[in-house]
């Protein structure tokens, strides 16, 4: 139940103080207490303190539970002193024995009050009614001002947190309304454009259907739920794209020409200013139309209107828009296109500028990588026993890699052209093959070396004095293309170093690589705590002895120390996400966003900053994104987590959403085949068509059917056709437990797949048609777009003619008695007229069209009942779209209402069926209850089953001799006084019947039985048959 208005009222949320609950009962007793107390302090010189102190530990020691047990007497049992006690210890004792009663029952008062809030959320009366009930259980058993005191502590805790649902609940049901209203106002468009391109009857209805939205949306505004000037912006846009539809459709009706169009354009743009220059007898005469639409459905509301009225500052542009992107010619076509190209290579183009910065940053990295790998295997190499070949093999392999990937950066990257890559492929290949050639010279005399390069020819006499070991290379390196003739000069400096220098070098290398295998290794083992600063200190005092005089050695020394004060950076951080607080990618996000950049991160505290700034106060920049980027990985990692943590909820609350029937077509769908999926379901094996099964698909029609089916209804094939059409017929046809048959397929499925699947069935059941696909393609023959020409004369002959001889307009033949007759009026011309055109167009006969419109207003439209439509015409009200039975099956419908009732009856008031002139409960004699309808508060701004109903009292006016509706008043004059309202999504939360409400189902046979004699049944028990042929 939501409240809709509050008054006044107030409420407190404040702990209550602590009361002594001593009474003046015995004074004189206590007195002589006191006196022997006297004398017994003195005669026993027994510490006051002392004593204070164990009335005060023996207070603390009672167990909580005891403070919520009640004696005879309705006193709390622990309020009892124990024998004993002196004066001082039991004042000490009984002072804290009350505080800690009264702290006992505030916070079991409040943590039940905030259990049962979250339990009854939506549910405000519940929440009272159980609160009630758990309070009753204190005040039974307590008494005197215990009693008292609970009594007003609960119902201090009980009020505030009841408000606080009501409020809540009130703030949900106006998000709602307002959320629905804006969504439906911008589906309306669509249909007021279908409506108005269809012509000036199509524009009209349109400008009756926008008419009653912005009805609608004032409504709303009036509510305060859209604020002012929702309404003028309504009509506003919905005039805008009436303009707009119709024009483009006359257009293309009539045949303009281009200039034709562009006098058309002017005219809207100069807002009728240029209309004396328009040579166009057609565009004059478009732009004059007149347009007459309704607002009430009767003569006096006719209205009329011109496109230059409905044109107006604020919709000119969004209707030139549209009206010119119809009309552009391929000239403007190819003008855009050129445009968007341009516009795309410009950003290709600095999309490709930063990919090649990036590119370049991972050259550099790659070749110094690649090069101390090429240094480790030529060390390997050329060491007793190595295996030169292998050596020259991975460094090749190296190479090739390298080279794919510029070649690749050259083929994709406009800004890295085949020069640039061919630098840096040079670059590398060079760092990469100069360590073996340099371990190769060492192993004799340079100058033979040389000379046999620039042949690279094993005949060469060159080749002949070179070592055993340069010649194995001179080998290799043909062999594997590292090196010709035409780029061994490339290394002749280096080769041209004496022997000594050689050796030198080689030596001064292999101790470099020596150090940064150590280094690798304690830096593994000190990431794993297997080795501490001591042996770090040890490394470096060693490092220091064998590099000695070594130049420029420095730089290699600061690196291999930054790595290590990275790694203690990383296990500080490390430290901080561990805490609970901040194990979240968030946050990780976060901290290496400030790690990078210095800059605040949005979710680190002030301490969080500090630690980190003293932490990397030391670090290069490039050590910094180092720790920023293993961070940045395990963000990634954790959001994986916490989003499959996420969704594991989500979908656990969806199935739970799925099983109420609470949720949307389109997720009913994905949540229906998801489970279907995992239980084996297969469309093509009706083994698999199970009870369960079948009553998760009643809950929601698997995606995969659904949009097989309209693969089916729009090409007349689909995979499993058969299959898909028996399965649709079954969930057409669903049967409860009570034994009603209803329609679970009518919310994934429009009018026209709807009517095409319902006479393919047919077909198929008569046995007209030898398999589905046979069906669906003699139904799509009915259903071929007709010409104008074709349409209007179908149009003729269902129409009729009126008394003038002309053809009768849509309006008049819905309102025709054998059609809709009495249930016409505005609501229902604008929902079904767009569907009598649909039916024209299908080729059917007049009396199956009217069947039809008339199946589909018994389908929407049920009894009222208890639901009061004002919306409807005065002798239309027994029937609504709102009723209760025209979107809940019968047993949602049954809870619904002994929910409703059940709440109104505590205030005095019974659901009264208004058609069938009947209420629930007694509304004359002894314990006569109020009589009260609901009204819904939207009809025409909501869909029935987002509805929000308000109660409303029937009561007699003597002086008038009639009956008059007034909203219901609970606790009327008290500070709680307020209006109600009931919205089912509210009232149907604790509805646990709906996974049971579809079980069972028709087997094939049975199916057969309903379609005997050629009928179509729509909605089971909801309707009844429309004969096909």
């Amino acid at each position: 139940m939501a409240q809709v208005i509050r008054r006044k009222g107030t409420a407190t949320n404040q702990r209550i103080g602590v009361v002594s609950f001593d009474t003046d009962a015995g004074a004189i007793g206590r007195s002589l207490q006191n006196a022997g107390e006297q004398i017994r302090d003195q005669a026993y010189r027994i510490d006051a303190a002392a004593a204070e102190k164990a009335g005060i530990d023996a207070a603390n020691a009672i167990e909580t539970s005891k403070f919520k047990v009640f004696d005879a007497d309705g006193k709390p049992v622990a309020l009892q002193v124990p024998e004993g006690y002196g004066r001082i210890a039991r004042e000490a004792y009984q002072k804290v024995v009350e505080q800690r009663f009264v702290d006992t029952m505030d916070t079991d008062i409040r943590l039940e009050a905030q259990r049962l809030r979250v339990k009854h959320d939506r549910n405000p009366l519940g929440f009272q009614n159980e609160m009630d009930a758990y309070l009753q259980t204190f005040l039974k058993t307590s008494d005197g001002r215990f009693k008292e005191y609970v009594n007003k502590i609960g119902n201090a805790v009980k009020e505030s947190t009841y408000v606080g649902l009501i409020e809540n609940q009130r703030n949900r049901s106006r998000q709602n309304n307002a959320e629905f209203i804006v969504k439906t106002n911008d589906e309306s468009f669509n249909d007021i454009a279908d409506m108005s391109n269809g012509g000036v009857d199509g524009a009209e209805d349109a400008l009756s259907y926008a008419y009653q939205r912005a009805l609608a949306t004032q409504d709303g505004v009036d509510s305060d739920i859209l604020k002012d000037g929702a309404t003028e912006n309504y009509i506003d846009q919905s005039a805008g794209v009436v303009v707009s539809s119709f024009v483009i459709g006359e257009a293309l009706r009539q045949d303009l020409t281009e200039l034709e169009r562009a006098e058309l354009t002017n005219l809207i743009s100069s807002f009728g200013a240029s209309l004396p220059n328009v040579k166009s007898k057609k565009v004059r005469e478009l732009y004059q139309q007149t347009f007459y639409f309704n607002t009430d459905g009767t003569e006096e509301g006719v209205r009329k209107t011109t496109i230059r009225e409905m044109v107006k500052g604020s919709n000119r542009r969004s209707i030139l828009s549209e009206v010119n992107a119809a009309f552009s010619d391929a000239n403007n076509i190819g003008a855009i296109k050129r445009r968007n190209e341009a516009i795309d290579e410009e950003l290709t183009r600095v999309s490709d500028q930063q990919r090649e910065n990036k590119f370049d940053g991972t050259v550099v990295s790659t070749i110094d990588t690649n090069s101390l790998y090429a240094s480790q295997q030529s060390q390997s190499g050329f060491a007793e026993g190595g295996d030169l070949d292998k050596t020259a093999f991975n460094i090749s392999r190296r190479i090739e890699k390298f080279n794919n990937q510029v070649d690749t950066e050259v083929r994709e990257n406009s800004q890295y052209d085949e020069i640039e890559g061919e630098r840096d492929k040079r670059r590398h290949e060079k760092a990469l093959i100069l360590p073996f050639i340099k371990r190769a010279a060492a192993t004799g005399e340079p100058e033979n070396f040389i000379a046999a390069l620039s042949t690279m020819s094993t005949s060469s006499e060159a080749y002949k004095l070179a070592t055993p070991e340069q010649q194995e290379a001179i080998v290799l390196l043909d062999k594997y293309n590292l090196l010709d003739e035409n780029t061994a000069g490339d290394f002749s400096a280096e080769i041209n170093k004496s022997a000594s220098a050689n050796v030198d070098a080689i030596n001064r290398e292999d101790i470099l690589l020596d150090l940064n295998d150590k280094h690798q290794k304690l830096l593994i083992k000190y990431q794993n705590n297997e080795a501490d600063q001591s042996d770090v200190d040890k490394y470096f005092s060693d490092f220091d002895k064998a590099t000695k005089g070594f130049l420029g050695i420095g730089e290699t020394r600061q690196k291999f120390e930054q790595s290590f004060k990275t790694e203690n950076v990383r296990n500080i951080v490390n430290d901080l996400i561990a805490s609970p607080t901040n194990n979240n990618s968030s946050f990780m996000k976060s901290l290496a966003y400030y790690i990078r950049t210095g800059r605040d991160g949005e979710f680190l505290k002030t301490e969080d900053k500090k630690i980190v700034d003293n932490a990397t106060k030391n670090l290069l920049d490039a050590q910094k994104n180092s720790i920023a980027a293993r961070i940045d990985k395990e963000a990634v990692d954790k959001y994986g987590l916490e989003e499959k943590a996420r969704k594991e909820a989500e979908f656990a609350q969806e199935i739970e959403l799925f099983r109420l029937g609470r949720t949307t077509p389109a997720k009913a769908s994905e949540v229906s085949q998801l489970i279907l999926t995992k239980k084996g379901f297969d469309i093509s094996n009706r083994d698999t068509w199970t009870e369960d099964n079948m009553r998760i698909a009643a809950l929601g029609m698997p995606e995969n059917i659904v949009n097989g089916l309209k693969r089916f209804t729009d090409y007349g094939d689909a995979p499993n056709a058969d299959n898909l059409l028996m399965f649709w017929g079954m969930m057409y046809q669903y049967r409860t437990p009570k034994g009603d048959v209803i329609n679970t397929t009518e919310r994934f499925f429009s009018d026209e797949e709807d009517l095409k699947l319902r006479y393919a069935l047919s077909s198929r059941v008569q046995g007209r048609t030898a398999n589905a696909q046979e069906a669906m393609t003699e139904i799509n023959k009915l259903f071929q777009e007709p010409t104008k020409t074709e349409a209007d004369a179908r149009r003729a002959k269902l129409f009729g003619l009126n008394s003038n001889g002309k053809v009768r307009s849509k309006q008049d033949f819905l309102r025709d008695p054998s059609v809709l007759g009495n249930d016409y009026d505005l609501a229902t011309s604008a929902e079904l007229g767009a569907y009598t055109e649909f039916l024209i167009a299908s080729n059917l006969k007049p009396d199956q069209i009217k069947a039809e419109i008339k199946q589909k207003f018994n389908q929407r439209y049920k009894e009222a009942k208890y639901v009061l439509d004002q919306s409807r015409p005065i002798g239309s009200k027994s029937k609504t779209r709102h009723a209760l039975a025209a979107f809940l099956p019968p047993a949602e419908e049954e809870f619904f209402v002994n929910s409703v009732e059940n709440q109104l009856s505590q205030f005095g008031f019974t659901l009264y069926d208004h058609v069938n002139e009947r209420p629930i409960a007694n509304i004359r004699g002894e314990g006569a209850k109020i009589p009260v309808v609901l009204m819904p508060m939207f009809p025409q701004l909501v869909r029935p089953e987002d509805q929000t109903f308000m109660p409303m009292k029937l009561m007699f006016v003597d002086n008038l001799g009639t009956y008059e509706l007034l909203p219901i008043t609970i606790h009327e004059g008290t500070e709680k006084e307020m209006t109600i309202a009931f919205q089912i999504s509210d009232e149907m939360k604790d509805y646990i019947g709906s996974a049971d409400s579809v079980e069972g189902r028709l087997e094939p046979e049975e199916l057969q039985e309903l379609y005997d004699k050629a009928t179509i049944l729509l909605g089971g028990n909801r309707a009844k048959p429309v004969p096909l042929f």
